[in-house]
């Protein structure tokens, strides 16, 4: 089965083609421009909306907005490189499926948008999904990581994917570094020193006492920076934890 796709976004040129060259997938509409773009969506019906909510004219959160009054019924997915946990709690309330922060590799992108569609997100899951990512977020704004540099997206790859398996931490240079360029097109070499920069970034801004509150204990000290494999631990056993207590979700 062919699904329809609505691509609203600048530069989705490689998004576009690698959506193509999957055969899944027909473009059906293609702008910038978040007017028209609401304009194409409603009368083409596509089954599938991907949109940046950085738009020309109309935001992507007022977008979101429009589709929900207006009764579309596809599914809507958010690529944007907008990370802020109020910015995804936002969306998410506005009917947005499934939020990808950019960059990514297209492939990554076409591999959720059909896991999206073909076989479906089951309700329970996406919300589990959705409330890690905020509590994710949460975490790293608390700590001072702020969500523009690399290594922001980087380690909330490394948590989720802790968070489904935690054995990976104990082969870190072998097996999560590679995943985590895979997804995002790079080396693990630069996964390793953004993740790292992003970690002396939160402890040069001294919010060690925002990360004890949030784990509940006194785990460091100003002097105690932790390894990158350390902080992804923390943070994945912490959210476990909540999962486990009916907290996310």
């Amino acid at each position: 089965m062919k699904y329809s796709v609505a691509l609203l976004m600048d530069g989705g040129g490689e998004l576009r083609s690698e959506l193509e060259k999957d055969g899944d997938f027909a473009v059906v509409a293609e702008t910038s421009d978040g007017d028209r773009g609401l304009a194409e969506v409603l009368a083409a019906k596509p089954d599938v909306v991907i949109l940046d909510l950085v738009l020309k004219g109309m935001d992507g959160l007022t977008l979101l907005t429009r589709l929900k009054e207006n009764g579309y019924e596809g599914k809507r997915a958010v690529y944007s490189a907008c990370a802020g946990d109020e910015t995804i709690r936002s969306a998410t309330r506005l009917g947005a499926d499934l939020y990808l922060v950019r960059p990514l590799r297209a492939e990554i992108v076409v591999e959720r948008i059909k896991a999206l569609t073909e076989k479906g997100v089951p309700e329970a899951k996406a919300r589990e999904d959705g409330a890690a990512d905020l509590r994710i977020s949460n975490v790293f704004l608390s700590a001072g990581i702020p969500p523009h540099i690399k290594g922001y997206g980087f380690l909330r790859s490394g948590v989720k994917l802790a968070m489904r398996d935690p054995a990976i931490l104990g082969n870190i240079t072998k097996q999560l570094y590679p995943t985590i360029a895979r997804e995002y097109g790079t080396s693990p070499s630069k996964v390793e020193r953004a993740i790292r920069h992003a970690i002396e970034v939160a402890w040069n801004r001294g919010r060690i006492d925002n990360l004890n509150s949030i784990f509940g204990v006194n785990f460091y000290k100003a002097g105690d920076k932790p390894t990158n494999g350390e902080f992804i631990a923390l943070v994945a056993d912490r959210l476990i934890q909540e999962q486990r207590m009916g907290k996310l979700g």
